[in-house]
């Protein structure tokens, strides 16, 4: 009788680990707005423009570029891989070379997180600094636009 009341305390012990784990801080990852999520993506050429939108997805202090891009993807308005690294590796199947001849780079006029140390992107006119971080890391806020540039060196 020990036995089993052990094993069961084992187990809702276990149960009630893995409930607190899996109700820990995820960030949700679509807005189940197919429709509002290909208004906040324009493609021109080599570049892929995302302005964020909080009524698309919900942001906190800690969301970053690519929760918002994860949205994007999973509601179908954008495709992209991540290398190993955390690196953008490829955005609508156009994928950075072995050999870094080009790849994407990203730009942002949220003049907090860019400066122009990788340079500079124009897009109607507008000028966009390179982003200080990559999107793995870089927060982001809302009405602030990121430009992806597939760039030759």
């Amino acid at each position: 009788m020990k036995t089993i009341k052990k094993q069961i305390a084992i187990l809702l012990t276990a149960f009630c680990l893995f409930s607190f784990v899996a109700c820990g801080e995820k960030k949700e990852v679509s807005s189940n707005n197919s429709a509002l999520a290909k208004e906040n993506v324009k493609i021109v050429d080599n570049m892929v423009i995302i302005t964020v939108d909080s009524d698309y997805f919900k942001l906190d202090e800690n969301t970053v570029l690519v929760d918002y891009m994860t949205a994007l993807k999973n509601d179908g308005a954008l495709e992209f891989t991540l290398s190993k690294d955390g690196m953008v590796n490829s955005i609508n199947g156009q994928e950075n070379p072995a050999d870094w001849t080009k790849c994407w780079m990203l730009y942002s006029n949220d003049v907090e997180l860019s400066n122009e140390a990788w340079g500079t992107v124009s897009v109607d006119g507008v000028t966009y600094f390179s982003a200080v971080l990559g999107a793995e890391s870089l927060p982001i806020k809302d009405g602030k636009i990121y430009v992806w540039e597939f760039k030759s060196f």
